[in-house]
């Protein structure tokens, strides 16, 4: 009978604390963000939106060699919104983050901004009234 008992408190001990090694993981999206030329863009601003309602979700800058990471996001569909000085805005997407699922986003070509000054023009008028 106490072999009994022992086996079967063992047995209920092992599968309450059972279920405490399994880990759940959460979604992550990772890319690389490029100048035109094919040269990292360093310093860009990424910002993770909502596809539903463009809300912000989260934003990082890229490293070095333009790459970025999201991290523990919750399984939803995503844009990601590029910026940096000198070239033009970027949207990408739609994402569809699946539980558990890491995904790697096509590498993100930025294009320069087109802003040309044409002319600079100085407009100077000399006041009316002398102080003598």
């Amino acid at each position: 009978m106490k072999v009994f008992v022992r086996c079967f408190l063992s047995t209920i001990l092992i599968c309450l604390f059972n279920n405490l090694f399994a880990q759940v993981t959460l979604p992550s999206i990772q890319g690389k963000v490029l100048a035109e030329n094919g040269l990292s863009a360093e310093g860009s601003t990424i910002v993770l939106l909502k596809f539903k309602d463009s809300s912000i979700v989260s934003s990082t800058v890229s490293g070095k060699n333009g790459e970025f990471r999201f991290a523990g996001i919750q399984p939803d569909t995503y844009l990601l919104f590029v910026s940096t000085v000198g070239y033009d805005k970027s949207y990408t997407g739609p994402y569809s983050i699946a539980p558990g699922q890491n995904f790697i986003a096509t590498d993100i070509i930025l294009k320069p901004s087109a802003t040309i000054l044409k002319e600079v023009s100085i407009v100077s008028n000399r006041p009316d009234i002398e102080v003598k």
